[in-house]
């Protein structure tokens, strides 16, 4: 289903309802080429006892573009999310956000916890800042700049055209970014595809700085994955000491723990919403 949100983008998000939900949650998938079923394996965990709300950010998925990619802020984002929640009268709501939506996510807390009752966040294998990148990202920047430049110059004049309700939740372990490659190309247009890399671009200096972390009054709990190469664990201690967080490692997983290790992920994230205050 969509919603109009307050700029006139159109946003997808899907429900899963279960009899007699604990809780209401709301699950923030990640990545700029992705969609909400990259979150599919914790679904199958946690949609018997929750009911779920998962939408596809905008310009991912089948969610619209907005009309300006180049003023697109992470305030966006998180807005996209609270009405989702207006229109379907959810008043109190748990949050688990992935990779970027952890960063969403905790802008929503930010924004929004005197409007919504947001209890508890989970954030899985994410950050509260994009300014600072691994030193292999720095590295092939130039390269993957001068790429979709020129691909954006051709791009221009096509029209933006994408295959709906792609399912990304088969992608996991090696070679992850060819195979990400390989399933963007076959289900969107080249422009679609520069597009979403000039979003991705804009989204590089989004930040939650010290004194909008200690605003979140929601529990946090950081889910994290030792061999992270995207987002490495020294740069969550800002995180961690600035919220009120705790912080659980695999020691052998990466970032796509909540893929590669989803059963005793969504255990720990179960007994975490379980837990009293």
């Amino acid at each position: 289903m969509y919603i109009k949100s307050f700029d006139g983008t159109r946003i997808y998000y899907e429900k899963h309802s279960c009899k007699k939900p604990l809780a209401s949650l709301l699950l923030v998938h990640g990545g700029f080429h992705g969609n909400h079923t990259r979150l599919n394996n914790l679904i199958k965990y946690l949609k018997d006892n929750y009911n779920i709300v998962v939408p596809d950010l905008r310009g991912k998925g089948d969610s619209d573009f907005p009309k300006d990619l180049k003023n697109v802020k992470l305030e966006d984002y998180a807005t996209d999310l609270y009405e989702i929640l207006k229109k379907e009268k959810i008043g109190n709501i748990n949050v688990i956000g992935t990779s970027f939506g952890g960063l969403v996510s905790l802008k929503f807390a930010e924004m929004f916890n005197q409007k919504i009752n947001i209890d508890k966040i989970v954030l899985i294998s994410s950050i509260h800042r994009l300014d600072k990148v691994r030193r292999r990202t720095k590295i092939v920047a130039p390269f993957y700049n001068s790429i979709f430049n020129f691909a954006s110059i051709i791009a221009k004049p096509l029209p933006e055209k994408r295959k709906e309700h792609v399912d990304y939740s088969n992608l996991n372990g090696r070679l992850l970014e060819l195979k990400y490659g390989v399933k963007l190309i076959k289900n969107n247009s080249l422009k679609t595809t520069t597009l979403r890399y000039k979003m991705m671009k804009a989204a590089k200096k989004y930040k939650l700085k010290i004194d909008e972390l200690k605003r979140i009054n929601s529990r946090i709990l950081v889910i994290h994955g030792k061999k992270d190469l995207y987002f490495p664990l020294r740069n969550i201690k800002e995180l961690l000491d600035n919220t009120n967080s705790e912080l659980k490692i695999f020691k052998k997983a990466g970032h796509n723990l909540f893929i590669s290790h989803a059963e005793p992920v969504s255990q720990i994230i179960h007994d975490f919403f379980q837990k009293p205050n």
